[in-house]
Order: structure tokens, then sequence, then C-alpha cells
């Protein structure tokens, strides 16, 4: 499954997508969830139909305030909790400013062979500047119900593929919960962008411990938990 958030900016170009997923003569399926922001069809959509096994567009209000990918990965995560798909792939409008396709190719390529072992694979290339602020630290408390043990750290932007097992491995209240929080106010400890959901931005740094991952997640060219042609060395 491919999830895609759909907002200021386009989804990808269908056909740069569609180019990376398992060819058609494998067993593998692939639906693309597109989350409408712009209250208006993709102007693509005929062709997502015509190149995956099936295509759904749904729409998200998320009023005054930018909630971006969040609202969009967290009501997928929640609605499809019963029965997920083998893994998902999470991706924000503007997916090709962070993500090499080069990188991602070779993730759907194990996934076409039925070799990728890996529960959680970061799609997205630089890497962010390990922290730790008390915003951070309050907002990782509400979702986690502990504190960090460690500087939080991550690639930049939310774009990721997860399992099946990791999907299930954290209780959907806890989904539950970071949606809620997308619509709450921020903590004291949190200084607000003007028409950008805090929460959010927090988030970023968090899917992958929500995820099962470190809190620091290690540099793919070190992270063992990854095959070794995904620990290509960040240059």
């Amino acid at each position: 499954v491919a999830v895609g958030a759909r907002g200021r900016l386009p989804l990808p170009g269908v056909a740069d997508l569609a180019d990376r997923w398992p060819s058609s003569h494998t067993s593998a399926l692939v639906e693309l969830h597109v989350y409408e922001k712009c209250s208006q069809q993709p102007e693509n959509l005929a062709r997502m139909q015509e190149l995956f096994h099936a295509v759904s567009v749904v729409p998200v209000e998320d009023g005054d305030i930018r909630r971006d990918e969040c609202s969009a990965y967290l009501r997928h995560l929640v609605k499809y909790y019963s029965d997920p798909p083998d893994y998902a792939l999470f991706f924000q409008a503007d997916a090709s400013d962070h993500m090499q396709w080069g990188y991602l190719s070779l993730v759907m390529r194990a996934i076409e062979q039925h070799s990728l072992k890996a529960q959680f694979v970061h799609l997205n290339h630089p890497r962010l500047v390990a922290s730790l602020s008390p915003c951070r630290r309050e907002v990782f408390q509400q979702v986690f119900d502990r504190t960090p043990t460690q500087m939080l750290g991550s690639y930049c932007c939310a774009q990721f593929l997860v399992s099946r097992e990791r999907w299930l491995a954290t209780p959907r209240e806890r989904y539950e919960r970071m949606e809620r929080l997308l619509f709450s106010e921020s903590p004291e400890e949190c200084h607000d962008i003007p028409g950008h959901s805090t929460q959010c931005l927090m988030f970023e740094v968090y899917w992958h411990v929500l995820f099962g991952e470190p809190d620091n997640l290690p540099e793919r060219a070190h992270n063992s938990g990854l095959p070794l042609l995904l620990r290509t060395r960040d240059l």
C-alpha cells in the first residue's frame, strides 16, 4: 500500500511512482490511497487507476491549522488497523524533495523479490541533527508515556516504509491519541509557528520510535536492521 498526503503541492508524478512499484506480473499488489486536502480530485486520477491495483481518494479537512501529512497518516493507520497490508509506504505531497528515487527503487525491488526483511525503512536522504528541546520532550511524553532515553534523531521529513508487524505492534489507542493531539492546544513548553500544528512538527522525529526503532535512529550505513543493499552511506 502506498499512502500519499496531497495538499498545497501535488502528489509526485504517478509515472515516477509507478516505475518503482513491483511489476504487474509479480504477486505483489499495490494500492494507492491519496488523502486530498485541497477539496478537489487529483488531475491524474484516471492514470492512477490504470497503474495501481486500487486507488482511493479520501478528503481530509484540517481547518485553519496546517497539519500536513500527520492527519492523513494517522487517519490511515487508524482506519486500516484491523487489516493492514504486508508493507505500507507513506509519502508527502512533495516526496521527491527529500527522497532519492534510486533508493526507493532498491526498496521496491526487495519487496518484489520477497527479500525485504527490514520492518521499518526511512526513505528520505537529508539527516536531521539529533536534539531534544523541552517542547519535543513534552510532546514525546504525551505520545509514549515516557521520556526519551537519548537525543531524538532521524532523517528529515516523514516518508517511510513500515511492515504489518510493526504497524500492529503499536496499540491502536496510541495512533488515536496522536490524532487527538493534532487538534489539541500545544504544551506550554512549545513556541508555536502561526498556522502550523506544533504537534505535527514534533511528530517528524517520532515516527521511527512509534514503529519500534531506537529514539535516535541510526544512520542507515550503521543500521544493522537494514539489509546491506539499503545501508548506503549518507554522503
